[in-house]
């Protein structure tokens, strides 16, 4: 059984003729700002008066122009240009923008200029350097198992760090560490030591 106490609302064909010939991008706003004065309307002055009203505001939005906009819109298809990332109008109008700004103040460009050319120059620097620090022995096949071993002195202050260190630490690590499987020397030369007055080679 229908309940007899329902809220009034609106025609639906009502609903559905806005729906056509309407806007689509402003139906959904139109049509809750008729729905909502409907509801006033109804406890106002009636369901049957509200619904008169709001017939006469749905022919008021309702015009012949948007009409005749959607059926060409179904007849014929879309011809909108391709957008593209870059055209050449707008990075003339960007030119155009930029040259009437350094016109207008010359100090206030030179400082923006001045601080994004450090700021690229400063970028531009470091990646230099990282690639450079990460460029070392990436010629060989295994480069990520080569290790480089570094001596610190921890007597001076600040501790210094060298890469020279004692002759007999490559045997050494090769013989009682498994992990370490060959090892290399660069950069050797030869030292002279004195035992009784006799001298004593060594090589580094």
């Amino acid at each position: 059984m229908a309940d007899q106490h329902s809220e009034p609302t609106p025609p639906d064909w009502a609903d559905f003729f806005l729906k056509w010939t309407c806007p689509s991008e402003q139906h959904e706003e139109i049509l809750g700002d008729l729905h909502e004065q409907f509801t006033i309307d109804a406890s106002a002055l009636g369901e049957t008066v509200a619904r008169r009203r709001y017939l006469l505001q749905v022919l008021k939005f309702s015009r012949p122009y948007f009409l005749k906009r959607k059926i060409n819109a179904l007849s014929e298809p879309a011809t909108y240009p391709t957008p593209f990332f870059v055209n050449a109008d707008m990075i003339k109008n960007y030119y155009k923008i930029a040259f009437r700004t350094f016109q207008r103040g010359h100090i206030y460009s030179f400082i923006n200029l001045f601080g994004l050319a450090v700021g690229l120059a400063g970028v531009m620097l470091i990646i230099s350097y990282v690639f450079y620090e990460l460029s070392f022995d990436k010629h060989y096949s295994n480069s990520d198992r080569i290790y480089q071993l570094v001596m610190e002195n921890r007597k001076t202050s600040p501790i210094e760090r060298n890469i020279v260190v004692p002759v007999a630490l490559g045997p050494t690590l090769t013989q009682e560490v498994p992990e370490v499987e060959a090892f290399t020397s660069f950069n050797a030369y030869e030292l002279v030591f004195l035992k009784n007055e006799k001298p004593l080679r060594s090589i580094r």
